[in-house]
């Protein structure tokens, strides 16, 4: 197994879904595959205006605290002023954007030294991430990628995905994900994952997941934009 992981960048959303549903053995789990997680400290304070919800996540210990240098935060500061525009120039809430704004411009300043790393979010950031050519899941795409690595067995992140639905419900999230499917079931057809064959290698090209991020599947190269493949790769 080659020694570099691959980085994923949480934001807001996606951290309160896993905490939120129970589900953080997930995320446990992949940081034992070569994988390191991490947020930011404009993302943690967001998650303490819900201490109540989210103090599994808070308290977490296999996931990584970021904090901004200055270059970083000036990059935060840019992309903030971006997502603002995207809507209009209407900024939702002081400090709404900040979260979001802060994992893109550490995802961004990783991708220019060259370092593998993915960006988890939910939000109206993976535009401007896609725009930015990083790697940019949301928490479904996210579940697919770990079925399709055999991380994660189908039926549990059926089961997620069917917890994500439920308001204020046993194991529910606070705000039920706005699930393009009816079910987990729909979302396992979606994302082809009845009969799905062997986890993809570095070389080939995943057709699901480049669907799932809206990525052309004629691209060059376009294998590298994908976690599975990215994942693969550290393991040749």
């Amino acid at each position: 197994m080659a020694s570099d992981r691959i980085e994923i960048i949480l934001d807001t959303g996606p951290l309160s879904h896993f905490s939120q549903t129970s589900s953080l053995w997930i995320l446990e789990k992949m940081a034992k595959e070569s994988v390191t997680l991490s947020t930011t400290i404009d993302v943690q304070q967001e998650l303490n205006e819900r201490p109540d919800l989210n103090a599994n996540i808070l308290n977490a210990q296999f996931l990584e605290l970021r904090s901004l240098d200055w270059e970083t935060r000036f990059e935060a500061l840019k992309l903030g002023d971006i997502l603002a525009s995207q809507r209009g120039g209407y900024k939702i809430a002081e400090g709404q954007d900040d979260g979001e704004a802060s994992c893109i411009a550490v995802a961004l300043l990783s991708q220019r030294s060259g370092l593998p790393c993915v960006l988890i979010d939910d939000g109206a950031g993976r535009r401007l991430a896609r725009e930015k050519a990083l790697v940019c899941l949301t928490t479904l795409d996210l579940l697919a990628c770990l079925v399709r690595l055999e991380i994660l067995s189908r039926e549990d992140a059926e089961g997620v995905v069917d917890r994500l639905g439920q308001p204020h419900g046993p194991q529910g999230a606070e705000k039920p994900y706005r699930l393009p499917f009816a079910d987990g079931g729909e979302f396992s057809r979606a994302y082809q994952l009845y009969g799905k064959g062997d986890p993809p290698i570095a070389t080939e090209n995943c057709e699901p997941c480049l669907e799932a991020n809206n990525i052309q599947l004629d691209a060059p190269k376009n294998f590298r934009r994908s976690f599975c493949h990215l994942f693969q790769s550290r393991l040749d």
